[in-house]
């Protein structure tokens, strides 16, 4: 009854999907509900949490400098002229975008720079003025761990073109670098099978399960 109800209240709030990371033994329950198996559930554990008192908030973290990255390419945090600088190609690059207009693309930008748990970077060609690496860092408020935070870091890709060359690990490396910096305790992702090794590189576990329950 519980996980139908909270199927319910995704569906009131416009999820097309919801997930969840389980351990073995619990698929067969998970699948009774309607939850297909995914993906690897992966985790990397920071040794020393950041003090809360300390921690960033995701406007500092947001306002950090730009890093360079060499040879023209530098992170930072997405921005409203990135739309007309491939974003959207390099995105379906990992999945289905659909229809997002400039207009959508604002609306939800300005959903994004206003959350206080939910941040996006990406790694942009200076010279070519071309967006050419992307991620996202969402931050979950738990009462486990003293009350602490978890990362949950979404939506890795590289253009085809720069594959090779490091740039995603070096995006979950900073992605991890803020997750510990606001203050989570572990950072956690969802990856296809062929892509744990990748993930072991960057210092993630596979620690389970990720199922998944489309709803439209």
């Amino acid at each position: 009854r519980m996980v139908s109800k909270l199927l319910d209240r995704a569906r009131e709030q416009g999820c097309y999907k919801v997930i969840l990371d389980c351990k073995e033994h619990n698929i067969g329950f998970y699948s009774s509900c309607g939850f297909k198996v995914k993906d690897a559930q992966m985790s990397c554990y920071f040794g020393e949490v950041v003090c809360k008192s300390t921690a960033w908030d995701t406007a500092a973290a947001r306002a950090q400098p730009d890093i360079s990255l060499g040879d023209s390419l530098v992170m930072t945090s997405l921005r409203a002229d990135h739309f007309h600088q491939g974003f959207t190609g390099l995105l379906e690059q990992l999945t289905i975008v659909g229809e997002l207009s400039e207009e959508m693309y604002r609306a939800r930008l300005t959903q994004l720079q206003n959350s206080v748990d939910a941040l996006m970077f990406v790694i942009e060609d200076t010279n070519l003025q071309r967006i050419v690496g992307v991620g996202t860092l969402l931050i979950e408020h738990k009462f486990i761990h003293s009350a602490g935070r978890c990362g949950h870091i979404e939506d890795i890709v590289v253009d085809t073109s720069q594959r090779g060359r490091g740039l995603g690990k070096k995006m979950v490396t900073h992605l991890n670098e803020v997750a510990r910096r606001t203050g989570c305790y572990k950072a956690i992702l969802n990856c296809t099978k062929q892509n744990v090794s990748f993930y072991e590189k960057c210092g993630f576990v596979e620690t389970g399960v990720s199922m998944a329950l489309y709803l439209t």
